[in-house]
């Protein structure tokens, strides 16, 4: 790709991502990032671009910083000290690593976890349910889950490169990227391996307009 056709590209993203980024919501925000790039990284573009994409983004991040809410700029810097405050914003990083833990192999099985039917684990039916999962059926529960997934995502990017229709590649790359996305932060933050962002576990948080929304990626999927 061009420095034009990039750009002609980019501008397709920019309109949601400005739009949900003063929502303010950024968690959500990337995601439309993070699918432009690999489909912009699958369609291929010069070296040169990527420096300049690279330069852009290391100037933006002071920039976006200061226009964050403070709950959000709480979460970065609990992410990197989590005991800077542990009774409040990193109070549900702290509650889901202690669900996660406690469920050993096995977990202490269904409906009988401590931390989330006790209510020390805030959304635990949305943003941690992987907690949950993890706490009820422990490393083997997480585990299937998180195999599943991979065959999952690795069966729609392997559709996207070997189906020969140039615009079924592009659904394929963008909904395996977006679900991959979502997939990887909501597991790392409840793991306390990446800063706690509203992102739901795809097909499994609870919430009709995330279903329908990853149902509806799987019927595009399934079409090409």
């Amino acid at each position: 790709l061009g420095v034009i056709k990039l750009i002609k590209k980019f501008i397709w993203v920019v309109v949601p991502f400005v739009l949900v980024f003063r929502q303010p919501d950024l968690g959500t925000a990337l995601t439309y990032l993070a699918m432009w790039s690999m489909v912009a990284l699958f369609l291929g573009f010069k070296r040169v671009i990527a420096v300049v994409i690279l330069i852009a983004a290391v100037i933006m991040t002071p920039i976006m910083w200061g226009h964050r809410e403070d709950y959000q700029k709480n979460r970065v810097l609990t992410f990197i000290n989590p005991e800077r405050d542990p009774g409040g914003a990193g109070y549900q990083a702290r509650q889901s690593k202690i669900a996660i833990g406690s469920g050993g192999i096995v977990g202490k099985g269904y409906l009988k976890g401590t931390q989330s039917h006790l209510k020390f684990m805030p959304e635990r039916h949305t943003d941690f349910i992987f907690s949950v999962i993890n706490e009820e059926f422990g490393f083997i529960g997480g585990g299937a889950i998180i195999v599943l997934f991979f065959f999952l995502i690795a069966k729609i990017l392997h559709l996207g490169v070997f189906v020969r229709n140039p615009h079924g590649k592009i659904i394929c790359i963008a909904s395996g990227s977006l679900i991959l996305f979502q997939f990887y932060v909501n597991i790392s933050m409840t793991m306390g391996i990446a800063p706690v962002v509203g992102i739901p576990l795809p097909f499994i948080s609870y919430g009709g307009s995330a279903l329908l929304t990853f149902v509806s990626i799987l019927g595009l999927v399934n079409s090409v």
